[in-house]
């Protein structure tokens, strides 16, 4: 699954599902990722953290051996691959 901000959720987006728009910090940030049917919220909810990285740097999601999951800058986009 992959998010852009000006698709998905920035300001000018071109998803008509945003509410409210926002960006993420390159000092740092996090996002919940909820589910819902319709407009009922499931119960099932995601945070997503991470550190300062340079602006427009993509981040990955990444489970360590012990399934801890962390998102971490990429070397280069992944998108559609």
């Amino acid at each position: 699954m992959v998010f852009t901000q000006v698709e998905h959720f920035g300001v000018g987006s071109t998803d008509p599902g945003v509410v409210v728009a926002f960006g993420l910090s390159e000092l740092g940030d996090e996002a919940y990722l909820a589910s819902a049917a319709g407009d009922v919220l499931t119960g099932f909810v995601v945070r997503a953290s991470f550190t300062a990285a340079d602006k427009k740097v993509t981040f990955g999601r990444q489970v360590n051996i012990i399934g801890e999951v962390d998102y971490v800058a990429l070397q280069a986009a992944t998108l559609l691959s």
